[in-house]
């Protein structure tokens, strides 16, 4: 499933309208149609906010009606997942987490960018008879 019709099924189920979620965004009821018709290209902080809406995160948002293709754990007693680095910590799980949600938005896009060549394929085809 399209991100875009992921978030339109949210959407209804939340009983949320196109001008309802187009004013929470702040953009046109227009734009906000593009996205729910992967007419658009997302960018993740768009897609923050459109989850944050939905009171979701973006893992959910993303990976809402499939199942969940990664398992995350430590094969440690102790709390692994954070890595000491003077005075900064960096928290690797949630950094796995958040780059695994960027891949996922990514290969969202790249599927309707090839959905689109493919339809301009057929057109050109179409109109080289």
């Amino acid at each position: 499933m399209f991100i875009g019709a992921k978030i339109k099924e949210i959407r209804m189920s939340k009983k949320l309208t196109k001008a309802n979620m187009a004013e929470k965004l702040d953009i046109s009821i227009q734009a906000y149609t593009k996205i729910e018709n992967d007419a658009t290209d997302i960018n993740f902080s768009r897609l923050e906010q459109i989850a944050t809406v939905y009171n979701m995160n973006v893992a959910d948002l993303v990976g809402f009606g499939e199942k969940a293709s990664y398992h995350h754990s430590t094969h440690t007693g102790h709390n692994a997942s954070v890595v000491n680095y003077g005075d900064n910590e960096l928290n690797i799980q949630e950094k796995y987490k958040s780059l695994e949600i960027k891949i996922a938005v990514l290969e969202e896009r790249l599927n309707t960018k090839d959905n689109a060549i493919a339809q301009l394929n057929k057109l050109i085809e179409v109109l080289q008879k």
